[in-house]
């Protein structure tokens, strides 16, 4: 007799950010793979020191350890280190003071326009920025600060990869009921539909996604939509928008598993 179905949660942040979210999750009893969407690879282009700038933009927590790893000299007194979320601020709290950081509170969006709320409510206007970032990034707070008439000077520390899931990962996640899908970028869930698109497959029929930013959920819905035959084909997935953290991605995916299929 054919064994049922069961929930299964797919892990897709970069390698060595899913492992503790995983552990919790099988200790729940809830089973887990760790699929990374995207591989990081570190870029060799030396990054410029922060003295000088009134302002350094760190978009994630990579972009934190990899810039100290190159500059591991007292922070400048004169200089706000900022950072797009939480998980990012906690980063830099290692190397930089308490009072030079500045970060979205975490009961706020954890984004660039959070961020840039925060420097127009606190009425900063810096002369010179460094956004440090990956090879690819939006534009969005760059611009912002350019029309404030600030400089910005934009450096790439990493690019990012996209892996192909094997066949096996694909047939993972459509035969769980339900497939809990933890997605965490816009680049990350392109990679993930070029896969199921390589090996013939389409979406999960019994979708969950745990994602951590309303754009994400957007551009999954138009994947769907564009996967579907037609309008009266179309469905929307079960979507949870999170905080960043790991305690918060894993009570989302907790949650997606025990609700209804």
């Amino acid at each position: 007799m054919p064994q049922p179905a069961l929930p299964l949660a797919v892990l897709t942040r970069p390698e060595g950010r899913n492992e503790s979210i995983a552990r919790a999750l099988e200790a729940e009893g809830l089973a887990a793979i760790i699929a990374p969407a995207l591989v990081l690879r570190p870029l060799d282009e030396p990054a410029p020191a922060p003295a000088g700038y009134d302002l350094v933009v760190f978009v994630s927590r990579q972009a934190a350890d990899q810039y100290f790893a190159q500059h591991a000299d007292a922070w400048p007194a004169a200089t706000f280190a900022a950072a797009v979320g939480q998980a990012t601020a906690r980063a830099l709290r290692r190397r930089v003071p308490a009072d030079r950081i500045l970060a979205p509170p975490a009961d706020s969006a954890q984004d660039s326009e959070a961020l840039m709320a925060l420097l127009d409510a606190r009425g900063l206007r810096p002369a010179c920025a460094l956004i440090l970032r990956g090879q690819r990034g939006r534009e969005w707070l760059a611009t912002q600060l350019e029309r404030r008439g600030c400089q910005v000077r934009r450096h790439a520390l990493y690019g990012r990869d996209a892996v192909r899931w094997t066949p096996a990962q694909c047939q993972a996640a459509l035969g769980a009921r339900p497939c809990i899908l933890l997605v965490s970028s816009l680049e990350g869930l392109e990679a993930i539909a070029a896969s199921f698109q390589t090996h013939g497959q389409g979406w999960p029929s019994h979708l969950r996604v745990v994602t951590i930013h309303a754009r994400i959920a957007r551009r999954l819905q138009c994947l769907i939509d564009a996967d579907s035959p037609g309008p009266g084909h179309r469905r929307a997935p079960d979507i949870k928008i999170c905080a960043p953290d790991e305690q918060a991605i894993f009570q989302a995916i907790l949650a997606a598993s025990r609700s209804r299929c």
